[in-house]
């Protein structure tokens, strides 16, 4: 449990345009398919008949080569008005308009590809209201397809208020020989935009989120890489969050769903990063790296202070001191003794003025346990069980809400076996 709560903590909210003025569809509500702390009003969304099967095509075809546009079709001026905007692209394209000549504002978006497996590309778009007050703005998505040699609408999407989309690509993430519309949904708070993505799949009338849960990453980058979902998160924008580095997560599909396989965080730059490495790692019971990981946080100088609890050189003796605490009880549960020994040694001989001085006392009751009864576990526990480790938790909690936060039992670290 403890792994799995520092791994969370470490790892650490563009639009389918048109209203189309055209009675071709009707509009459906569902249920909103994100949650946020802000009440957002149900999504519309719009679906289109069943696709007719046809047969595919590697590559498949562009919309250019099965609906030609016309070169006498002028893009239409855009309005202030986004519903206006989304029915003169709806006719601009049904008339044969160049679907690459419409213009795009800024953060507006489109992609191609063959969504629905007929062997034909679908066109995307996302479109804003530039009359929005909202943050993000209103934002709707409108997928197009070429039948019968004239472009016409496949579906439309709009999440409501308080929320955006982006765009992301299409890709067979489901391996099935059909591409997925990749994209995500992101609202904003104060500091920091978070996305959630989702990769629909085209069902014959309708589509189905492939996403097994609601993901959530704060300011990411999304590529697709062998068949994979990658996305490279970058953290919280707020100072009180504390300091954060990238987290690459893999999403890759289970024979069920799109769920995450892999999740890497960025080396540590600050020394607080290379320590709790040193954490997940021991309670992984990974003692190779969870000993390079603490000796690191004592041994590198080129490691960066965060300062802001305790002051650059403070945090420094704090982190030492913590790191052959942990390295003693590390050796401990291997059963080497006078290893052990050497870090405990190291703290007995700490100036009592030193930062870290609270962390001698925890050692002192865990060595002694130790000693007595040969049991590191049971010494771990009784080690914590004291509230001299007061300062120690608020040391350890002293580096933003974005970060791990330490209770008494999680300074007591029982690897698993």
């Amino acid at each position: 449990m403890y792994r799995s709560r520092i791994m969370r903590w470490a790892a650490l909210p563009t639009l389918l345009l048109l209203s189309l003025g055209c009675s071709l569809l009707g509009v459906a509500p569902s249920t909103p398919v994100v949650s946020s702390p802000t009440p957002q009003p149900e999504p519309t969304i719009t679906p289109a008949p069943p696709t007719p099967t046809l047969a595919p095509t590697s590559p498949p075809l562009s919309v250019e080569d099965v609906c030609p546009p016309l070169d006498a079709v002028t893009p239409p001026e855009r309005s202030a008005v986004l519903d206006d905007d989304l029915e003169a692209l709806s006719v601009f394209l049904s008339a044969g308009g160049d679907v690459s000549a419409f213009p795009l504002q800024e953060q507006e978006a489109s992609l191609r590809g063959d969504i629905t497996g007929d062997g034909i590309e679908e066109i995307v778009f996302t479109l804003i209201d530039p009359q929005s007050e909202l943050i993000p703005p209103r934002t709707v998505m409108v997928i197009y397809t070429c039948r019968e040699g004239r472009m016409t609408v496949l579906y439309r999407y709009e999440p409501g208020e308080w929320f955006g989309l982006q765009l992301i690509t299409t890709a067979d993430l489901t391996q099935d020989g059909v591409s997925e519309l990749v994209f995500s949904e992101f609202s904003c708070g104060a500091h920091t935009c978070v996305h959630m993505p989702k990769a629909w799949s085209w069902q014959g009338g309708d589509f189905e989120n492939r996403m097994g849960a609601e993901f959530s990453f704060p300011y990411p980058d999304f590529t697709v890489d062998s068949g994979e979902l990658v996305v490279v998160s970058s953290g919280v924008g707020s100072v009180g969050a504390g300091p954060q580095r990238s987290v690459t997560t893999w999403m890759g599909w289970t024979a069920e769903i799109i769920t995450i396989t892999n999740e890497v965080p960025a080396p540590p730059t600050y020394r607080y990063h290379a320590f709790l490495d040193g954490e997940v790692a021991f309670a992984a019971g990974d003692y190779t790296t969870a000993d390079a990981a603490y000796t690191r946080t004592i041994d590198d100088d080129s490691l960066e202070p965060w300062g802001a609890f305790s002051g650059v050189e403070a945090e420094r003796e704090w982190f030492i001191a913590l790191a052959h605490w942990r390295l003693m009880m590390l050796e401990a549960f291997q059963d080497r003794s006078q290893e052990a020994e050497v870090h405990l040694d190291y703290l007995m001989d700490l100036d009592s003025g030193s930062a870290g001085y609270p962390v001698v006392s925890l050692a002192e009751r865990f060595w002694r346990a130790y000693e007595r009864d040969g049991d590191a576990a049971a010494a771990c526990e009784y080690g914590v069980d004291t509230p001299q480790g007061q300062p120690v938790l608020d040391f350890l909690n002293g580096f933003g809400y974005a970060n791990p936060f330490y209770e008494q039992h999680h300074l007591c670290i029982v690897p698993e076996q």
